[in-house]
């Protein structure tokens, strides 16, 4: 690329940068005026008309996106615009140029954008929280580069955030739909959309900074004729693969001041990033091994079931809990914690973590009743009650059974005075511990 060309692309690059700045100036004034409005309206309390009452369409909507099906829908369509987007990014990147029937794709798709995000405001709480958040940042901020992207120097733009929206589409999905059937598996998939969104997002990065040559001395640009050629979209994965896993083969290095500037902040992102990653891995591991703790979730109950059940036992009991009619048991998370148990990793995926419904429903914790600080793990402060099962098919003396079920009827009463305990021999049924 000759020095004019780059120049160009400088240009361009830096004209977006201030004009999104700009917007979301504009768009946080606006969301700051739409939240005065409608306190002002609150202070009249005037009935507004029912065709146009706000509150009507709110309703409406919130209905639509509360729906398992329509909010499928909607962040289903949410994550495919924007990845057609980030598609259409590297797409132009090889053509070095922003076509016609490209900059329609991008102005329709910006459209759509400013319309989600008009009616996200508008249906807020507050307008200003909503707009006033790192994922609102990144999707206003690649608007203008949507819209005004065309011709030969406009390739490189801003365009490639929309893989941020994306990202968070699959994220909400995935914690209200089934989307895989088995935790590992979407604990996996979310696992690698996540390192594809920060490949994808860095990538871009790099090459948006290395592709226009140096910002500060116009003169190393002759001693980097093929620029493009060495930093197209392949190459940049290939660079920010090798960089992040330190591996660091040479071949391709960054000839800019802003290049190397952004690779010293790219590896440190990829270090927090990657020991994140690492994190999750270990404890989603020792979560499934059965050590950890509960976590206890907004608006959700727990019980503690704990004893010598087999796991047939089990999953009778939890079968008989959930389908209790006369109490409001489906909001309520059961917490086994068995020090010994009588089942196998493939027998509790085969009865438990194949069905979805248990799955987000039975924690399975390695510890004893007798132990406070596997009482406190299983959340026993906040816990409605506890339940301890014994089964006839458990081997071993019933008197010794017998002694160590008051044991830890005495140990959670020391931890808990108040918590209701209930006892069940599967031979003799339910018994409650006054």
């Amino acid at each position: 690329m000759t020095p004019d060309q780059q120049a160009r692309l400088w240009a361009f690059i830096g004209e977006k940068v201030w004009i999104s700045l700009a917007t979301y100036v504009g768009v946080l004034v606006l969301a700051a005026a739409r939240d005065i409005t409608r306190q002002q309206v609150a202070k009249m309390r005037r009935e507004p008309s029912r065709i146009f009452s706000l509150r009507t369409w709110y309703q409406v909507i919130s209905a639509t996106y509360q729906d398992t099906r329509g909010f499928f829908y909607i962040e289903l369509f949410r994550f495919l615009t924007n990845l057609i987007i980030c598609g259409v990014y590297v797409y132009s990147t090889y053509r070095r140029r922003v076509s016609n029937y490209i900059a329609i794709v991008n102005r329709l798709f910006g459209a759509l954008f400013v319309l989600d995000l008009i009616l996200g405001s508008i249906f807020a709480s507050s307008a200003v929280v909503y707009i006033f958040s790192y994922a609102r940042f990144l999707q206003v901020f690649s608007l203008p580069s949507l819209f005004l992207a065309q011709g030969e120097y406009a390739f490189l733009h801003f365009g490639f955030l929309r893989a941020f929206p994306a990202y968070d589409s699959y994220i909400r999905m995935e914690r209200r739909m089934v989307l895989l059937p088995f935790a590992p598996k979407k604990f996996a998939f979310r696992l690698f959309i996540q390192c594809l969104t920060l490949f994808y997002v860095l990538a871009a990065g790099i090459q948006m900074l290395e592709i226009p040559g140096d910002l500060l001395h116009g003169s190393f640009v002759e001693m980097w004729k093929n620029q493009y050629e060495g930093w197209n979209f392949f190459n940049c994965i290939y660079y920010v693969i090798v960089t992040l896993s330190t591996v660091g083969y040479g071949d391709i290095s960054p000839a800019t001041i802003q290049g190397r500037v952004y690779t010293i902040f790219m590896i440190i992102i990829g270090i927090i990033v990657f020991s994140n990653i690492i994190q999750e891995i270990v404890a989603e591991t020792r979560r499934q091994r059965g050590d950890g703790s509960y976590s206890e979730r907004f608006d959700t109950r727990h019980v503690i079931v704990s004893g010598t059940p087999t796991l047939a036992d089990l999953v009778h009991f939890v079968t008989e809990f959930y389908a209790d009619s006369r109490h409001s048991n489906k909001d309520c998370v059961v917490v086994v914690l068995v020090e010994r148990p009588k089942w196998t990793d493939m027998e509790w995926y085969r009865h438990v973590a194949r069905n979805h419904f248990l799955q987000n429903h039975v924690i399975y914790l390695v510890g004893e009743l007798r132990s406070s600080t596997d009482l406190h793990r299983a959340g026993i402060h906040s816990a409605d009650a506890v339940f301890i099962l014994t089964s006839p098919a458990s081997s071993g003396d019933p008197s010794s059974q017998d002694s160590q079920t008051v044991m830890s009827a005495l140990a959670i009463r020391n931890v808990r005075t108040d918590i209701p305990i209930f006892f069940a021999d599967f031979a003799r049924g339910f018994q409650h511990a006054n």
